[in-house]
């Protein structure tokens, strides 16, 4: 009996930019559950425990992503997450250490889809490792 597939929410507000990841990250063995918006996700109810992952673009909307990131860490304090953004300097260490997200895990956009799933794979073995548990 294979593990269930790491499960990432992916919250980017670009269609397809969106799909396009997606797709490829499902090609890769990946649950994908995707959302256009971080306040769609908010109003559906955040599906805690649901996902293994946490991936955002956090710029596009008016609800500032790390406010969203603080409201589904609230059930999961050590919930990994990535950002990708095209604000970069929006997001000094500092601010993302405060956070609780680790600097290798700030990408700048446009990001190499190698350079996501590097990323992607070292947080999950990360977060594997921090609770073993979990798995």
């Amino acid at each position: 009996m294979n593990p269930a597939p790491p499960t990432i929410l992916y919250v980017e507000a670009d269609d397809l930019t969106r799909r396009t990841v997606a797709r490829r990250l499902q090609r890769r063995g990946f649950d994908v559950v995707q959302a256009g918006s971080l306040e769609v996700v908010i109003e559906q109810g955040s599906p805690d425990g649901a996902f293994d992952l946490l991936l955002i673009e956090p710029s596009f909307s008016s609800l500032n992503g790390l406010e969203a990131h603080r409201s589904f860490r609230r059930g999961r304090p050590k919930l990994p997450t990535i950002i990708c953004t095209s604000a970069k300097d929006e997001f000094p260490d500092s601010r993302l250490q405060a956070e609780g997200i680790h600097t290798h895990c700030c990408l700048c956009k446009p990001c190499p889809f190698a350079e996501l799933l590097v990323t992607i794979e070292r947080v999950l073995a990360e977060s594997e490792a921090d609770n073993p548990s979990a798995s």
